[in-house]
């Protein structure tokens, strides 16, 4: 079963939101996130994943 871009994407923001989830709690404080972080990880990750997947097909 593969993936679709947005959904590699979704699994990679999980991934950033856990990491700092666990930076956070650890009281490094530089480290909280909003939802606008959590969009750019987002946007940033399906652009990326989707330019890879363009590149292949080529």
């Amino acid at each position: 079963m593969s993936l679709t871009d947005k959904e590699i994407a979704l699994e990679l923001t999980k991934l950033a939101v856990e990491h700092y989830n666990v930076k956070a709690n650890l009281k490094a404080l530089h480290s909280h996130l909003d939802v606008n972080h959590i969009q750019s990880f987002y946007n940033s990750f399906y652009q990326t994943v989707s330019k890879v997947d363009k590149n292949n097909q080529q």
